[in-house]
């Protein structure tokens, strides 16, 4: 957390900086720009200083700053380029596999999926199914029926009250 770019910085370089994380590849792929295949390696992607204000809601000079600083921070690493009259930015984020590595992404997600499993074993009324299975007519009866079932046993008052008037 000593960063500089939580420390010391203007807000708008962290909300590049997170703008960047998000906006950048998970995994090796390819663009196409006109003439090419260009390779695009994990943690990068192609962007203009006009879309990237965009999506970070900032004007196109508030990123090209935020970019300057994340440059001499050696966060990112910029490379420009043209074919023809297309030209085109690519960033790299620097130590990608600091901020998100395949196996930390498999154990998140392993453990995502064991909170889940967990917190339905602790509410009986919730029940995993099997995502082949496709909500049928006689499931939702049952599933109403086993609601009507539980209100009853759980209000018996209720039902006494109704008998009775």
């Amino acid at each position: 957390m000593g960063h500089p770019v939580w420390t010391q910085l203007s807000p708008t370089v962290l909300k590049v900086w997170i703008g960047c994380l998000l906006r950048a590849n998970w995994k090796p792929s390819t663009w196409y720009d006109g003439k090419q295949q260009v390779y695009l390696p994990a943690g990068s992607f192609i962007f203009s200083q006009a879309t990237l204000g965009k999506f970070c809601c900032l004007s196109r000079k508030q990123v090209r700053t935020a970019l300057k600083h994340l440059q001499k921070l050696h966060c990112i690493h910029l490379k420009l380029a043209s074919t023809g009259a297309k030209r085109y930015s690519l960033l790299v984020i620097e130590n990608w596999t600091t901020y998100q590595s395949e196996e930390t992404h498999r154990g998140q997600h392993r453990g995502h999926e064991g909170a889940i499993e967990e917190e339905v074993k602790n509410k009986p009324s919730l029940r995993v199914v099997p995502k082949t299975n496709y909500v049928t007519e006689e499931s939702l009866a049952e599933a109403r029926r086993q609601r009507i079932a539980r209100f009853e046993a759980e209000h018996p008052e209720l039902l006494q009250a109704e008998h009775s008037a």
